[in-house]
Formats: structure tokens, sequence, C-alpha cells
């Protein structure tokens, strides 16, 4: 997963606990919305996958130990 792999799932679970309520949401108070929880990362997981593939990374890693991070 990239950061913006990671960014997208946070997001995606972050919306979980809105999902499960349909459309009790729109007669709650923000108060009774329950918590973001491990099920909730678990489900994103589903519909977010990784952007980098295995060889993108093996490509990335050998080129981070040929050059540094940074290209310096």
């Amino acid at each position: 997963f990239s950061g913006s792999d990671i960014t997208a799932l946070a997001k995606d679970a972050a919306m979980g606990p809105l999902r499960s309520l349909g459309e009790k949401l729109l007669h709650m108070s923000p108060e009774d919305i329950r918590p973001i929880q491990f099920e909730d990362f678990e489900a994103s997981l589903v519909n977010i996958r990784p952007s980098v593939s295995q060889q993108g990374l093996k490509e990335y890693e050998q080129w981070a130990k040929e050059y540094g991070e940074r290209g310096g």
C-alpha cells in the first residue's frame, strides 16, 4: 500500500459507522454515532486495494538500496 492508499483506506473506514446506520443517520445526533472500529478497516480492505504492485515495490526497494531513499 502506498501512503495515498492508506489515506483512502482510513477515509473509507471512517465512513463505516455512517454507512451502518443507513436512513437512521438522518434522525441521530453526532454523539449517538458509534466510533470507528477495527471491523470498519477490514470491510474497507474489500474495496481499497494496493495501487503498488509487488514488482513495483521490489523495484523501489532496489532503487533505494542503490541510491538511497532520497536519490542522493
